[in-house]
């Protein structure tokens, strides 16, 4: 028998049965999961943009945006 035909033959083992014949596995995973979900709900907390793989925090003071918008219309003092 071919080397092929006996690994087509394994059983498949698939991620849920790992987690449920594991516990430490499904644990770490569990944790895994809450990190990412937490880290979501920051991010929508706060307004982000990505440049280029660069990620930059949108400033919402009117100060700032006034100043911005100042360059586009020609006001630039520089």
């Amino acid at each position: 028998m071919r080397l092929d035909q006996q690994i087509a033959e394994l059983a498949q083992v698939s991620l849920e049965e790992v987690f449920e014949n594991d516990p430490h596995a499904r644990a770490e995973y569990e944790a895994q999961c809450d990190i990412w979900r937490d880290e979501a709900i920051a991010a929508q907390d706060r307004e982000t943009v990505t440049i280029n793989g660069n990620t930059y925090v949108v400033n919402n003071d009117p100060k700032h945006q006034r100043r911005q918008r100042a360059g586009y219309y020609g006001r630039n003092p520089k």
